[in-house]
C-alpha cells in the first residue's frame, strides 16, 4: 500500500507533509506549540502524522477555504 503522506524536514522543527503528492501542508514546531498550515484534502489521517512529529498542542492555520487546504480539518475536532 502506498503511504498516504510523505514527510520532508525542510528546516529545524519544520516539515512539509505531502498528501499523495497532491497537496502540501506544513508543520512548524515552536517551543510551546506547533502550527499546522493547511490540513490537506482529508484523504489520509494527517492528525496521526502530526502526532508522530510533535507532542505539543497544535494550532491550525488555513491559508484559504478550498477543499485541498481545509479537507483534513475534521481530523482536528478540538480546532473547529
Amino acid at each position: 500500500m502506498k503511504p498516504q503522506h510523505k514527510i520532508t524536514e525542510i528546516a529545524l522543527r519544520s516539515w512539509c507533509i505531502s498528501e499523495y503528492n497532491l497537496v502540501n501542508s506544513f508543520l512548524i514546531e515552536g517551543d510551546t506549540t506547533a502550527a499546522l498550515i493547511d490540513t490537506g484534502c482529508g484523504i489520509g489521517d494527517i492528525a496521526s502524522v502530526v502526532k508522530s512529529l510533535t507532542d505539543k498542542p497544535v494550532v491550525i492555520l488555513l491559508t484559504h477555504n478550498h477543499f485541498d487546504h481545509n479537507g483534513g480539518i475534521y481530523h482536528f475536532p478540538q480546532s473547529q
